[in-house]
Protein backbone atom coordinates (compact mmCIF):
# COMPACT_ATOMS: atom_id res chain seq x y z
CA UNK A 1 0.00 0.00 0.00
CA UNK A 2 1.40 3.42 -1.28
CA UNK A 3 -0.11 6.70 0.70
CA UNK A 4 1.37 9.73 -0.67
CA UNK A 5 5.17 8.04 -1.03
CA UNK A 6 5.15 6.34 2.16
CA UNK A 7 5.23 2.82 1.69
CA UNK A 8 3.05 1.03 4.18
CA UNK A 9 3.62 -2.96 5.19
CA UNK A 10 0.77 -4.95 3.74
CA UNK A 11 0.08 -8.74 5.01
CA UNK A 12 1.36 -10.79 2.14
CA UNK A 13 1.82 -14.76 2.52
CA UNK A 14 5.63 -15.64 2.70
CA UNK A 15 4.72 -19.59 1.53
CA UNK A 16 8.82 -19.61 0.88
CA UNK A 17 8.93 -19.58 4.46
CA UNK A 18 7.23 -22.44 5.50
CA UNK A 19 8.56 -24.47 2.49
CA UNK A 20 10.22 -27.81 3.36
CA UNK A 21 13.63 -27.28 1.80
CA UNK A 22 14.15 -24.27 3.59
CA UNK A 23 13.32 -25.89 6.47
CA UNK A 24 16.20 -28.67 6.40
CA UNK A 25 18.83 -26.45 4.71
CA UNK A 26 18.74 -24.03 8.37
CA UNK A 27 18.88 -27.37 9.81
CA UNK A 28 15.97 -26.44 12.67
CA UNK A 29 14.95 -29.29 14.82
CA UNK A 30 11.41 -30.79 14.89
CA UNK A 31 11.04 -29.23 11.35
CA UNK A 32 7.75 -31.06 10.78
CA UNK A 33 6.40 -29.22 13.75
CA UNK A 34 8.06 -25.98 12.87
CA UNK A 35 7.15 -26.41 9.14
CA UNK A 36 3.14 -27.07 10.42
CA UNK A 37 2.65 -24.40 13.20
CA UNK A 38 3.92 -21.48 10.60
CA UNK A 39 1.57 -22.89 7.80
CA UNK A 40 -1.20 -22.98 10.72
CA UNK A 41 -0.51 -19.17 11.88
CA UNK A 42 -0.18 -18.27 7.75
CA UNK A 43 -4.02 -19.55 7.22
CA UNK A 44 -5.54 -18.38 10.60
CA UNK A 45 -3.91 -14.95 9.45
CA UNK A 46 -5.37 -14.68 6.21
CA UNK A 47 -8.55 -16.36 7.62
CA UNK A 48 -8.94 -13.33 10.17
CA UNK A 49 -8.08 -10.72 7.03
CA UNK A 50 -10.62 -11.87 4.78
CA UNK A 51 -13.15 -12.18 7.76
CA UNK A 52 -12.02 -8.24 9.13
CA UNK A 53 -12.61 -7.33 5.16
CA UNK A 54 -16.47 -8.21 5.22
CA UNK A 55 -17.28 -5.15 8.33
CA UNK A 56 -18.58 -2.41 6.39
CA UNK A 57 -16.01 0.11 8.93
CA UNK A 58 -12.44 -0.77 9.80
CA UNK A 59 -11.55 -2.51 12.56
CA UNK A 60 -10.34 0.40 14.78
CA UNK A 61 -12.21 3.22 12.66
CA UNK A 62 -9.61 5.44 11.72
CA UNK A 63 -7.10 5.91 8.85
CA UNK A 64 -4.68 3.56 9.43
CA UNK A 65 -6.93 1.07 10.24
CA UNK A 66 -5.59 -1.39 7.37
CA UNK A 67 -2.22 -0.94 8.58
CA UNK A 68 -3.30 -1.88 12.28
CA UNK A 69 -5.77 -4.30 10.89
CA UNK A 70 -3.14 -6.35 9.28
CA UNK A 71 -0.47 -6.20 12.25
CA UNK A 72 -3.48 -7.22 14.54
CA UNK A 73 -4.56 -10.81 11.92
CA UNK A 74 -0.64 -11.45 11.81
CA UNK A 75 -0.01 -11.19 15.51
CA UNK A 76 -3.53 -12.92 16.07
CA UNK A 77 -2.98 -15.56 13.83
CA UNK A 78 0.21 -16.62 15.66
CA UNK A 79 -1.29 -16.85 18.99
CA UNK A 80 -4.05 -18.89 18.04
CA UNK A 81 -1.55 -21.50 15.70
CA UNK A 82 0.55 -21.17 19.15
CA UNK A 83 -2.30 -21.78 21.07
CA UNK A 84 -3.63 -25.36 19.55
CA UNK A 85 -5.23 -23.42 16.31
CA UNK A 86 -8.04 -25.44 14.26
CA UNK A 87 -6.09 -28.91 14.15
CA UNK A 88 -4.64 -28.11 10.71
CA UNK A 89 -0.88 -28.49 12.52
CA UNK A 90 -1.96 -31.56 13.11
CA UNK A 91 -2.28 -32.60 9.69
CA UNK A 92 0.00 -30.73 8.15
CA UNK A 93 3.01 -32.46 10.17
CA UNK A 94 1.58 -35.85 9.49
CA UNK A 95 1.25 -35.41 5.80
CA UNK A 96 5.02 -34.13 6.04
CA UNK A 97 6.00 -37.07 8.17
CA UNK A 98 3.93 -39.59 5.77
CA UNK A 99 6.06 -37.76 2.68
CA UNK A 100 9.17 -37.68 4.30
CA UNK A 101 8.71 -42.11 5.17
CA UNK A 102 8.12 -42.26 1.40
CA UNK A 103 11.28 -40.04 0.51
CA UNK A 104 13.14 -42.29 2.75
CA UNK A 105 11.09 -45.37 1.51
CA UNK A 106 12.28 -44.74 -2.40
CA UNK A 107 15.66 -43.89 -1.52
CA UNK A 108 16.37 -46.98 0.43
CA UNK A 109 14.53 -48.61 -2.94
CA UNK A 110 16.78 -47.05 -5.18
CA UNK A 111 19.61 -48.04 -3.20
CA UNK A 112 18.36 -51.78 -3.54
CA UNK A 113 17.93 -51.31 -7.19
CA UNK A 114 21.58 -49.83 -7.19
CA UNK A 115 22.89 -52.86 -5.45
CA UNK A 116 21.22 -55.23 -7.59
CA UNK A 117 21.99 -53.85 -10.86
CA UNK A 118 25.72 -54.26 -9.86
CA UNK A 119 25.41 -57.55 -9.21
Amino acid sequence: MNLGGVGLPTMQADLSAISADRVEQEGLSDSSGDVATHFEAVFMSMMLKEMRATLSDGLFGQEGSDTFGALFDLHLGQHLADSGGIGLREMVAAAYAKNDVTKQEAAGLAAAALDTAKL
